[in-house]
């Protein structure tokens, strides 16, 4: 349970809509992929160093990532799990030694394991969040920007951690294009220009006007 701010209590450890929902369909699996560095500008060691730096400027412990395209940015890491949008459903917490990628292992290949591994980056079950936030010490602090993170995963933080309610620094990083990713889209403006340029021809020529 969480205590809001109107002394109401908001259930979070129950999933009413799961009772009723029989035929509820599974959570996406597709396949995900690694971004090599000639596409992303920016290693995923070199993405955690920066992070932990601005942990370490705020004194947390642990910094946890809910929003998707901020896991996908940090680990250089794309999926299928939502339409029209190149994300993974996953959770991230990161701490000083490692990086704990909270994903349905499916979607990944053994070589993308291995090259996560390389960089320090640990692989759990999907749910397996909430049971490892309740098991976390409650003299930890905990970055947790509580307008990206859902109230389950708040909810299960243990009484006493001490939580730094602020955004995270990687929207920043993300909207900030380095030089490769500069060209990256430069270079896909000019496909879209030439793909609207050919259907334009297409539709005068054979449509006339």
């Amino acid at each position: 349970q969480l205590v809001t701010d109107k002394n109401g209590r908001l259930v979070c450890d129950q999933d009413p809509a799961g009772w009723i929902w029989q035929d509820r369909p599974p959570l996406p699996c597709g396949k995900a992929m690694l971004l090599k560095e000639e596409y992303s500008g920016e290693s995923t060691d070199n993405k955690l160093r920066r992070l932990r730096e601005a942990m370490a400027e705020k004194g947390a412990q642990l910094h946890l990532i809910s929003a998707l395209d901020q896991t996908a940015w940090l680990l250089n890491l794309r999926g299928q799990d939502v339409l029209y949008n190149p994300v993974v459903l996953a959770y991230t917490l990161i701490t000083p030694q490692q990086a704990i990628l909270y994903i349905d292992e499916r979607k990944l290949d053994d070589p993308m394991k291995a090259q996560l591994n390389h960089s320090g980056v640990c692989l759990r079950p999907y749910d397996q969040l909430f049971d490892d936030l309740r098991q976390l010490s409650p003299e930890q602090c905990v970055w947790v920007d509580r307008k990206q993170v859902n109230c389950a995963a708040v909810a299960a933080l243990p009484q006493g951690c001490r939580i730094i309610d602020e955004v995270s620094p990687i929207v920043l990083w993300k909207a900030i294009k380095n030089p490769v990713e500069q060209e990256n889209l430069r270079q896909a403006h000019r496909m879209d220009g030439l793909a609207v340029t050919r259907l334009m021809f297409w539709l005068k020529k054979n449509f006339g006007g």
